[in-house]
């Protein structure tokens, strides 16, 4: 994508007084195998990868007001995942199952920012250049009971990431039950999740633990 600054009188937006030139690549490839199949159990795999590339050179033309604004930027970005699963899945009976399994995903990414404006402050515009590597493990354990009354799913995961190791443990929980015409289900639990790369690269932060929601 390559897009040339408009003259002076018609801009109407930031971007119309930028040169930028974007170039971007993305991969994907991935499969699915059942192991093993049973009429009570079964053992799947899953792998996957994929890869990002993205450069982006942005210029903008002389302005006087707002004095403090970005006057050029170099973007670099270049991530490759890997990913892998496997499961086995039970069922003791005809109301009661479980699921146990791991995902485990292997996270590359570099990154390079260079900004310029014209009073050139760094703590305004920080510059980032590093790699973010690491694993992110993904144990865990659900199981399903099903009674006269309600429909219960109970599980349990745990995540870490080698990176900067950082941790969390993730509790599910959800009931349900038929209510008139319609279900009703009351759910619970936590997700984790790790940062975007530009936060682990800032200063001070690399130590950054999981957000969880």
């Amino acid at each position: 994508n390559i897009f040339d600054h408009k003259p002076e009188e018609e801009w109407k937006t930031e971007k119309d007084r930028y040169d930028i030139d974007f170039t971007g690549k993305v991969f994907g490839v991935g499969l699915t195998s059942t192991l093993f199949s049973g009429p009570k159990s079964a053992l799947k795999l899953g792998m996957a990868a994929s890869g990002q590339k993205q450069s982006r050179e942005s210029q903008s033309q002389l302005i006087v007001d707002p004095s403090q604004y970005i006057f050029s930027e170099d973007y670099l970005s270049e991530r490759l995942l890997i990913s892998s699963s496997l499961n086995y899945a039970y069922q003791l009976s005809s109301s009661v199952s479980f699921l146990v399994g791991m995902v485990t995903t292997s996270f590359n990414h570099t990154m390079s920012v260079e900004t310029v404006t014209p009073l050139y402050f760094d703590d305004s515009f920080p510059n980032l250049r590093g790699r973010v590597k690491g694993i992110m493990w993904q144990p865990y354990f659900n199981s399903e009971i099903k009674t006269k009354v309600a429909d219960i799913n109970l599980g349990i995961r745990y995540v870490s990431f080698s990176y900067n190791k950082t941790a969390g443990i993730e509790p599910r929980l959800s009931i349900g039950t038929n209510l008139f015409q319609g279900r009703l289900t009351a759910a619970y639990g936590i997700t984790s999740q790790m940062q975007q790369t530009q936060t682990y690269l800032s200063l001070y932060n690399s130590d950054i633990a999981l957000n969880k929601a």
